[in-house]
């Protein structure tokens, strides 16, 4: 027999097996703490349960707004592609572009060291290869020097001296008597 069987048979005298009797406190005992351990299993299969049901819930709210998204993004995609003619012609458009703007650069540094040559009465060939920046801060010693007595002979002739200074009053005579000359003898009598 069986070890389960002789817990649950009992021998008399006769050797004759008979079943053993369990008091029924005992059965409902038993009944009652299975039922304890069917609450406590069912309890936390429903938290468990919950649980995963909330991560399912999130991750289709996830997948929804994933959807959305790459859709959206589908759509943005396809109403932004340009054609390679219309990219050319915008590349184009700013190669023109740059192409004027590097015109208008250089025509503004020209006008801008005659200015500097005419205003000073210095020559062109002094200030014919510097930048913008450096006509600025060459027109700004100018205006040092000349704010304090005149320039001197090493600002007109690159150094070496032997060139004769002149006062600002002295030039503006001299830039009067040359635009009178150029009137009377430059242009057509209008008898």
């Amino acid at each position: 027999m069986a070890e389960g069987d002789n817990a649950t048979k009992t021998s008399d005298s006769d050797g004759k097996t008979q079943p053993r009797m369990v008091p029924e406190s005992d059965l409902i005992s038993v009944k009652k703490g299975m039922e304890h351990q069917i609450d406590e299993l069912r309890t936390s299969h429903a938290a468990e349960l919950d649980g995963l049901n909330s991560k399912l819930s999130d991750t289709n709210t996830n997948l929804v707004a994933s959807e959305a998204k790459a859709k959206d993004l589908e759509e943005r995609l396809s109403q932004s592609n340009i054609s390679a003619e219309e990219l050319s012609k915008v590349k184009k458009e700013l190669e023109t572009a740059q192409t004027a703007v590097k015109s208008l650069t250089d025509k503004t540094l020209e006008y801008r060291r005659r200015v500097v040559a005419l205003g000073y009465g210095i020559p062109e060939d002094t200030i014919k290869d510097k930048t913008l920046e450096q006509l600025d801060a060459f027109e700004e010693a100018l205006k040092a020097v000349l704010a304090t007595k005149g320039i001197g002979n090493y600002a007109l002739t690159q150094g070496g001296g032997g060139g004769a200074t002149e006062t600002p009053l002295e030039r503006a005579k001299a830039m009067i008597a040359e635009a009178e000359r150029k009137m009377h003898y430059g242009s057509p009598s209008k008898e």
